[in-house]
């Protein structure tokens, strides 16, 4: 299993499979070869329902996202 959590607080977002980690990796434009980390907002969440990711990668953002504009996370391979 690979964690993500916040970029700032380093609060864990939930845990997902290495299938998952690819679905996430393949959603993102990476800036290097070895980027871990993605901004996201509710209209990248949407984007990624689109590309039919996980409905749990999808419910595990939605929950980190809630109320705020915007979030960073990173994901850390187990």
């Amino acid at each position: 299993m690979n964690t993500l959590r916040l970029v700032d607080t380093k609060e864990v977002i939930g845990s997902v499979t290495d299938e998952e980690l690819d679905e996430i990796v393949d959603a993102f434009i990476e800036e290097t070869a070895d980027d871990q980390d993605y901004y996201i907002d509710a209209d990248t969440i949407e984007y990624m329902e689109g590309l039919d990711v996980s409905p749990h990668i999808i419910a595990l953002l939605k929950a980190a996202l809630g109320g705020k504009e915007s979030i960073e996370f990173e994901w850390v391979k187990a």
